[in-house]
């Protein structure tokens, strides 16, 4: 359960990152004035590519079948999830939780982000339709509030995980304890990352309220009723 729980909570990890990054760029690439760079935004290269990083994260993960292991702390005599390879647990730190899902994600999507702001701002002196332009500018500013609270919701893990990967040698328990202290805030905030999107797009955008709405309420319920309607209407008196 132990090598399982860190292989699928990577893999998910990592997928939900990229798509974050993939959208991103998408979207930059919707909003540019040149056709041909335009004609990459599409749903075809959009499952290509989720289904190759898919299997590259899925690549990836198999050192945390191989290495991932419970191992019984000897303070509290419980047993923890815990990596046994220390090159692997560098690795883990620097490369996967620093990197990979930390500073390179944040880099990608303030580029793009920032880029289809300009591309926005550009929308106005173009000849397209007004219909589109609109469209353009909702799902930009989806993205980039997006973008803002992943930033906040990201940085501070990676950055508070090399801390305590280096303060290892601080023996003050009063510090050790502090350091704890924000760790676990930082994973809550990092954790907030993953729930966020719904809410967020609830709140931005009028048009997603909107559809949100007509899906519940029109299809939905309207089919709930039906379904009544029909199964007391058959009821035997």
């Amino acid at each position: 359960f132990c090598k399982l729980f860190q292989y699928s909570l990577q893999v998910c990890a990592l997928l939900s990152i990229t798509c974050l990054c993939l959208a991103t760029i998408d979207q930059y690439f919707a909003t540019c004035s040149h056709y041909r760079w335009r004609e990459l935004s599409n749903i075809k290269i959009s499952r290509r590519l989720t289904k190759i990083f898919l299997i590259i994260w899925l690549i990836h993960g198999i050192p945390c079948l191989i290495y991932f292991d419970l191992n019984k702390l000897i303070s509290t005599k419980k047993f923890r999830c815990m990596i046994r390879n220390k090159k692997f647990s560098n690795y883990f730190i620097h490369g996967y939780s620093a990197i990979l899902t930390g500073y390179l994600p944040i880099f990608v999507t303030i580029l793009f982000g920032l880029l289809s702001y300009y591309n926005i701002k550009c929308l106005s002196s173009s000849r397209i339709s007004n219909i589109r332009r609109e469209l353009d500018k909702q799902l930009t500013t989806m993205i980039v509030v997006l973008d803002i609270f992943n930033i906040i919701a990201l940085m501070p893990y990676p950055i508070i995980l090399i801390i305590r990967s280096i303060s290892s040698i601080i023996e003050d328990p009063f510090a050790a304890e502090k350091i704890n202290f924000i760790s676990n805030l930082t994973v809550f905030f990092y954790y907030l990352y993953f729930a966020s999107p719904f809410y967020i797009f609830i709140c931005v955008s009028e048009r997603f309220r909107r559809q949100l709405i007509y899906v519940l309420f029109k299809i939905h319920l309207e089919r709930w009723r039906r379904r009544r309607m029909i199964s007391v209407l058959i009821l035997p008196h």
